[in-house]
């Protein structure tokens, strides 16, 4: 199927959002480690201040201020327009998203029409079908009263049946099942199998996602 609708809206997915949301979460996992860092050298500072080894309390106090500087500049990062999508980027995002997603619909409601359109088909065929099976049933059910007559003449067990179902007429030289529920198993295994190899063309690949 030919592509109608523009990209704009993976573009700014790709290019915007998703790049700024992959850096800013691996600059919130620095930030976080960072952070129990200068936890983990708050108890080393007061542990050494209580046993009165201040040489080592001011030392880990220097390599604090070290990284608190660090932190401070990483929350600063955080806040920059490379690492934060930015109120635009949101409104740009949904405008093309809404925009696409109404082509997309209105494409739908065309599809699902042409659908129920060829099933209308279908089913004036079935009806045909279902037609030429009643009048063969009509003989059929006949045949059956003759056969077991001729095998037992006179038998009382043997009964003119009349009318039979359309199911049970089998007129396929290939004994395909032809009736209602042997079609809609038919379709649904088509239908799966459409479904299955066009998520396999983005699955490995052949498409991009």
């Amino acid at each position: 199927m030919a592509k109608t609708v523009q990209d704009n809206t993976i573009n700014i997915f790709d290019n915007a959002i998703y790049n700024k949301g992959v850096r800013s979460k691996k600059l919130k996992q620095e930030y976080n480690q960072l952070t129990e860092c200068i936890k983990d050298i708050s108890y080393k500072i007061e542990y050494h201040r209580k046993n009165d080894d201040y040489a080592e309390a001011t030392k880990l106090k220097r390599q604090q201020s070290d990284l608190e500087n660090e932190l401070v500049e990483l929350d600063d990062k955080l806040n920059e327009e490379n690492f934060k999508v930015t109120d635009e980027e949101f409104k740009q995002f949904y405008k093309a998203y809404n925009e696409e997603m109404s082509e997309f619909k209105a494409a739908h409601q065309k599809l699902a029409e042409e659908m129920n359109n060829k099933l209308q088909e279908v089913a004036d065929v079935y009806r045909k079908m279902v037609e030429n099976k009643n009048e063969a049933g009509r003989r059929v059910s006949r045949e059956q009263y003759v056969k077991h007559e001729k095998l037992a003449p006179n038998a009382t067990y043997n009964h003119y049946k009349g009318q039979i179902f359309d199911h049970e007429v089998n007129l396929d030289k290939d004994k395909h099942d032809t009736t209602s529920r042997g079609y809609a198993w038919k379709l649904e295994k088509k239908l799966s199998a459409i479904s299955r190899e066009e998520f396999q063309k983005y699955h490995f690949g052949h498409k991009q996602w």
